[in-house]
């Protein structure tokens, strides 16, 4: 069975990298994903998003883990992912109520 900390450290991983991916795609596609309102900015912090969440988690430790299987790390995956879009549609919320 895979680690606590493994588990945690993929959850956040796949967070914060699907938070980099919304902000790169809510240029393009839905604003309601972005935290800002110039392109720019939005690509910018979805790209260092996407670089620092895959230096973070290759370079923290060891990553060869027995005992996981894929299906774990799709579930895994899929709720990192669900989290990123809930707080995409939050965040851009709350700055749209403040007209910030």
């Amino acid at each position: 069975m895979a680690t606590p900390d493994f588990i945690l450290d993929f959850l956040i991983f796949s967070f914060v990298a699907s938070l980099g991916v919304l902000q790169i795609f809510a240029i393009r596609g839905d604003r309601r994903y972005s935290f800002f309102r110039q392109k720019v900015s939005s690509t910018i912090f979805g790209s260092l998003l996407l670089i620092i969440s895959y230096l973070w988690f290759f370079n923290s430790g060891q990553r060869n883990v027995r005992n996981l299987e894929g299906a774990e790390l799709f579930i895994i995956f899929g709720l990192g992912s669900m989290l990123s879009v809930l707080v995409a549609r939050v965040i851009h919320n709350m700055r749209k109520a403040k007209n910030v």
